[in-house]
């Protein structure tokens, strides 16, 4: 990572402490359940042998 991406990381991060210190949800916190619905997100976890390219499945 360059120092650039590692100082926008950490001012996200600031700027997201001081919205929940201020009150406001912290980003990326669904706590509505209507939008809380992930069913259209697939989850797949498989062990490769070490001889394959994972990229081939």
């Amino acid at each position: 990572m360059s120092d650039v991406a590692i100082i926008a990381v950490r001012e996200y991060i600031l700027r997201a402490v001081r919205a929940v210190q201020d009150g406001a949800d912290p980003p990326h916190i669904l706590t509505d359940a209507t939008h809380n619905d992930m069913t259209h997100i697939d989850a797949v976890q498989e062990v490769f042998p070490a001889a394959e390219n994972w990229r081939d499945h």
